[in-house]
């Protein structure tokens, strides 16, 4: 076929499928080699991390504490306390009422107008983080975000934020979400800080360098400062880097097209309420696909790279994970503006519901809006 006249249109139509010419053959040769290599790399880290951490625990231990690790060390950002701290606290659950009132103390001093507001909106994140529940409607996502209560009325100005209050709250998050652990988690956790220090003290660190990590992606990046702005204003606090079906993916659509969505292999997973605040008349549901999401063929030398931070698009502010749409246009500017004017502390502690989560721009201005999605990423996508 390659030497047949007039099949141009079928070779170029071929070379783009396989993403290789005779002029790049060469280089995409050099690219496989280099994407095996990595690919390789990422399979011993996932299956070898976890052996060579459980070598260090004396014995096997359970899938509940393996559980709790996860979700004591990991989800509650507990390293934002800094690793002595972490450990301590870890080593002393009765620890964190003192610890709380001595963050608390900070905001009093060098925020005392708004330390109210913010211990609210650190309370509502850290029990998003822990329990998955969204109990505000403007939920922020990390301490940035709540030192400048991005989205809502009298927030203040980015000069007037005293340096010390953005460390507090990133403490605050921290401590209110290990607070909220089940005291039988606590008491494991500090069964393993005694019994298990070495193992323990190992995750800690682990868990430290993926944070750091997740730093340095932004001093990496490509982009201008409004774009790494807009990465601190929307990753996620205590974001965890997991890894999910194949492919997998939850959607949210109108029940009148449920005969379309079965066909082309989605599932029907539950009913989606969303956010009286949408207007929406309709019903709706979740849809969940592991092969949906995948892509019909492999891509060429020209490939779409996007760059991450905490669970989000570092050009976009999108989470990548959780959520199960996004509200946009004229819609998501009337919901942006109906929550700005809200009275303040009036979008808080609100039943647990399947609010709009706003992202922001590099500024801390809304953009649209995506929707929280009611089934957590563990009991869906896993």
């Amino acid at each position: 076929m390659n030497h047949v006249e007039g099949w141009d249109s079928l070779r170029s139509l071929l070379s783009d499928l396989r993403g290789a010419t005779a002029d790049n053959i060469t280089l995409m040769r050099l690219l496989n080699r280099v994407k095996y290599n990595i690919d390789s790399m990422r399979q011993d880290a996932r299956e070898g991390v976890p052996k060579n951490l459980a070598k260090l625990f004396k014995g096997k231990l359970t899938k509940a504490q393996w559980e709790g690790m996860h979700y004591g060390i990991g989800k509650t950002d507990i390293l934002a306390l800094g690793m002595v701290e972490a450990q301590a606290l870890l080593e002393d659950p009765s620890s964190v009422g003192a610890r709380i009132l001595a963050a608390e103390e900070v905001l009093q001093k060098h925020a005392a107008p708004l330390a109210d507001r913010y211990k609210t909106k650190a309370r509502v994140l850290a029990r998003y983080m822990v329990r998955g529940e969204v109990t505000s409607q403007n939920l922020l996502k990390n301490a940035r975000a709540i030192a400048g209560l991005f989205g809502e009325v009298d927030r203040p100005k980015p000069e007037n934020i005293d340096e010390r209050v953005e460390p507090a709250i990133e403490k605050l998050i921290a401590l209110y979400a290990y607070e909220l652990l089940p005291q039988s988690e606590q008491e494991m956790l500090q069964d393993l800080a005694e019994n298990q220090a070495e193992g323990l003290k190992a995750v800690l660190g682990m868990t430290e360098t993926l944070r750091k990590l997740e730093e340095e992606k932004l001093t990496q990046v490509q982009t201008d400062d409004l774009a790494v702005n807009q990465a601190l204003n929307n990753g996620w606090a205590g974001f965890l880097p997991e890894q999910t079906a194949d492919g997998a993916q939850v959607v949210v659509k109108d029940i009148s097209e449920h005969e379309h969505m079965i066909s082309r292999g989605w599932v029907r997973i539950g009913a989606y309420n969303g956010d009286g605040n949408e207007g929406y008349r309709g019903k709706r549901a979740y849809y969940q696909s592991s092969v949906a999401g995948k892509s019909p063929f492999r891509q060429g030398l020209a490939q779409s790279v996007h760059s991450t931070f905490r669970g989000t698009n570092v050009m976009t502010g999108r989470s990548l994970t959780g959520m199960a749409g996004t509200i946009t246009g004229k819609k998501a500017e009337a919901l942006a503006q109906a929550i700005s004017e809200a009275k303040a502390g009036s979008l808080d502690n609100v039943p647990n519901g399947e609010y709009l989560i706003p992202f922001f721009d590099g500024k801390g201005n809304v953009i649209p809006k995506q929707k929280s999605n009611g089934f957590s990423a563990s009991t869906v996508l896993h």
